[in-house]
């Protein structure tokens, strides 16, 4: 959970601040709360799954793991529906002003954010579970951050599944 925190929320605090705009001033430190918990209740779950497979996968399959998740993410880079995602992040939802309204509607951005979040990147944050080398993980969350918030970042996105796919192929040949 706190790699999930400390990876996520920088990414996502641009619709937090979306729902404290959007939000009256009696609810709206209650509306980023809300909308917290759901978006990292969906990361929560991503990591149940990514550390169960790391766990089922066990020690011997380690580096073929790697290598896989390597490639997989390098054939995802390039996928309509990553794309998609990369592009469905920027969105947002209309907020009722007050009531359980609002507070569902806040829940509801949270978990959709998280989603979207999710399918644009779960091949690199299963990756970082299995790697969990700290050097591995800055530099995949500033790929992930420079994918989703910068102009520049979303036209590397095919660069960056060539520079995957060299990786994987290179661990490969060394293993």
């Amino acid at each position: 959970m706190l790699m999930a925190f400390a990876m996520t929320v920088p990414l996502t605090l641009p619709a937090v601040r979306y729902v404290a705009r959007n939000s009256i001033r009696s609810r709206r430190q209650r509306a980023m709360v809300l909308y917290l918990a759901a978006y990292l209740g969906v990361w929560a779950a991503f990591g149940i799954v990514a550390l169960t497979i790391v766990w089922l996968a066990g020690e011997p399959l380690h580096k073929v793991l790697v290598i896989g998740l390597l490639i997989v993410a390098a054939g995802w880079q390039l996928t309509r529906t990553k794309r998609r995602a990369l592009l469905a992040c920027r969105r947002t939802v209309p907020l009722p002003p007050e009531g359980r309204r609002a507070d569902v509607a806040c829940l509801r951005f949270g978990m959709r954010q998280g989603w979207r979040c999710v399918v644009s990147c779960w091949p690199l944050m299963l990756l970082m579970a299995v790697v969990t080398n700290v050097l591995w993980m800055v530099a995949l969350a500033i790929v992930m951050y420079a994918e989703e918030r910068t102009t520049t970042g979303r036209r590397l996105v095919r660069p960056m599944a060539a520079v995957l796919a060299a990786i994987g192929t290179a661990a490969a040949l060394l293993a």
